[in-house]
């Protein structure tokens, strides 16, 4: 290389670490990686709104699609969830994430052309390898690019990627179904996927690259301590042990309420895909985004600093979902209906930001990435592929019973036992909380002396 051409690539970095330094770039990063991870995530409520479609066109039955939904998509997405992660930590992260969204993009045009259970399986299972890496090297990009109250704005703008991607699943997914059918609006959104990772690839600034040597290099800490030590050290965590059984019970609940709450309505009330789109689009996402907005703010109001006041709160907020799920699964009015599942909506997503944030107390400023890795790799594993599943597979004993209401005893008979599983885990938690992120924060505090 001449030193014509060193001098020329010099200037470009040089470039690129002054514009990754701007106040404009941070948070252009911020809007491009929310889009990228709720269109990642999108799919799986495009999936469950598809749900009654794919099942006429493919024969299949509600334990097919339960498990297409649920363990399918969950296995390979929790088992790929932390090596990605570590890898992201390694590499360009910009170049995981494009990687992995033209990873999904592909396989959602793919899923368009299925014939077949096993066909369905296998697109679903390749999709959750592209998802799974859109989330850690975004994440990791944001917490490096900000600090301080700077960063508190920025995750609260990039943890609106969940209710979006309802948003997204729902209303444009439906509109082109209605349109042009399931197999069109799988296609389009594996497009749409491609594009933003072409733009993530192509505009997107891994601030860890410079030209120390001609080598990328690190601003973070990187842990010493091996990957098993982590867990050991996790495991011994009281606290956190609880915080992850419990989170995979909530997360058993939910995921198995998204993945069939579109059918319940269909089923059930009758409603169209279009109806059912708006609903569950405008409607649930609304819901979700005031509910992880307010919450936050009541909680960090009326309980900021006191971790055990805090569970307690999310505690009597489970309590309710539990009760507004019976209601819901129960009437037999449509506008009621509807009215409920907002609310559970709203409850649900109370205190998801609150608790999250005492997760992090839980473990030392080095193992903190990891512990976030394992505690979502569970959730996934166990709640994502357990809960759509059995729901689907109660849903399947019932129908000789039930008739058309199957599914809704099915998600009652799975529902219930996996709430109050969550509650009992959270009120061991906040017995324990307080102690343990004390033993936490000393710990910390011996290392740095």
């Amino acid at each position: 290389m001449t030193t014509k051409s060193i001098a020329k690539k010099s200037l470009a970095i040089t470039s690129r670490c002054q514009l990754g330094s701007s106040e404009i770039y941070k948070y252009y990063l911020v809007f491009l990686s929310t889009c990228i991870v709720a269109v990642a995530y999108s799919d799986r409520f495009l999936i469950g709104l598809l749900t009654q479609s794919i099942k006429s066109d493919l024969n299949l039955s509600d334990f097919q699609i339960g498990a297409v939904t649920g363990f399918a998509f969950a296995a390979f997405y929790s088992l790929l969830g932390v090596p990605i992660g570590r890898l992201a930590d390694r590499v360009d992260r910009s170049t995981v994430a494009s990687i992995s969204m033209s990873i999904w993009g592909v396989m959602l045009i793919l899923t368009g052309g299925v014939s077949s259970f096993a066909q369905l399986a296998a697109v679903r299972a390749g999709a959750a390898i592209g998802e799974s890496g859109s989330m850690p090297a975004t994440y990791s990009l944001i917490g490096e690019s900000f600090k301080g109250r700077g960063l508190t704005r920025a995750m609260t703008l990039y943890m609106t990627s969940p209710n979006l991607c309802v948003l997204i699943g729902f209303l444009l997914g439906g509109w082109i179904n209605a349109m042009y059918g399931w197999r069109v609006a799988l296609s389009s959104f594996g497009i749409l996927g491609i594009c933003l990772a072409a733009v993530a690839k192509l505009t997107i600034y891994d601030p860890r690259s410079s030209i120390a040597g001609h080598q990328k290099v690190s601003t973070e800490p990187v842990s010493s301590m091996s990957f098993l030590k982590v867990m050991g050290t996790l495991w011994r965590n009281r606290s956190y042990r609880l915080v992850v059984a419990g989170f995979v019970f909530w997360h058993m609940f939910f995921s198995s309420f998204w993945a069939w709450v579109a059918p319940v309505l269909y089923r059930s009330f009758q409603l169209t895909t279009e109806e059912i789109s708006i609903w569950l689009g405008l409607g649930a996402s609304a819901a979700g985004i005031a509910g992880t907005w307010l919450g936050g703010l009541v909680f960090d109001w009326r309980w900021g600093g006191r971790a055990k006041a805090q569970v307690r709160a999310a505690i009597i907020a489970m309590a309710l979902v539990l009760c507004l799920n019976t209601l819901f699964l129960t009437s037999s009015s449509v506008n009621y209906a509807l009215a409920l599942i907002m609310s559970l909506i709203f409850v649900g997503s109370s205190f998801n930001g609150p608790i999250f944030a005492i997760v992090q107390g839980l473990a030392r400023h080095e193992m903190r990435a990891t512990s976030l890795s394992v505690l979502l790799m569970t959730m996934n594993l166990v709640g994502l592929s357990l809960g759509p599943s059995l729901v689907g597979l109660a849903s399947d004993e019932l129908e000789i019973y039930l008739n058309n209401e199957a599914l809704r005893g099915g998600m009652l008979i799975i529902g219930v036992p996996t709430i109050i599983a969550s509650i009992w885990c959270f009120w061991r938690l906040s017995c324990l909380v307080s102690a343990d992120l004390a033993d936490v924060a000393d710990a910390q505090d011996a290392r740095k002396s």
